[in-house]
């Protein structure tokens, strides 16, 4: 089941991007490092569906610069003003904890409020603790790379 978080950002599972061609994101972001979505050529060309990828383990392992790529790649997404589906495999910690770190890096809520926002929404498994650790490591990184250059 997708849940709308923004009003560009949802997050899903694995068979929520499956069913993405038939909807109407305009791109899925895929935080899972072992799950490849394939799509038919001629419904890519058609529905101009963009997937991206950011592989992220589940749980304790990640470099804290892979989920600094995976928040600046959904901001860049957000930024260009199309509709994103992030999702992993179930939809319950890499989707959930990338999408609260995101509102806390561009303000919207910091990471508890957010979370607290979103649990509702998406029940988050036991990895939680290991992601949301790496989310707090990697926040001032994504901050301050979409920070730099801008008038204080």
């Amino acid at each position: 089941m997708v849940s709308k978080i923004t009003p560009q950002i949802f997050i899903g599972n694995a068979a929520d991007a499956r069913d993405a061609i038939n909807k109407d994101f305009d791109s899925t972001l895929n935080l899972a490092i072992d799950l490849d979505i394939q799509d038919n050529l001629d419904e890519i060309v058609v529905r101009r569906l963009k997937r991206h990828k950011v592989g992220l383990v589940d749980g304790p392992g990640n470099p804290p610069l892979r989920m600094v790529a995976a928040l600046l790649l959904l901001h860049t997404i957000v930024e260009s003003g199309i509709t994103v589906l992030v999702h992993c495999q179930a939809g319950m910690s890499r989707s959930v904890m990338v999408v609260a770190a995101y509102l806390d890096m561009v303000g919207i809520s910091n990471l508890d409020d957010s979370l607290a926002k979103i649990m509702p929404l998406r029940k988050v498994d036991q990895y939680s603790v290991a992601m949301y650790n790496l989310a707090q490591s990697a926040l001032p990184i994504a901050k301050s790379v979409i920070n730099y250059g801008k008038q204080k």
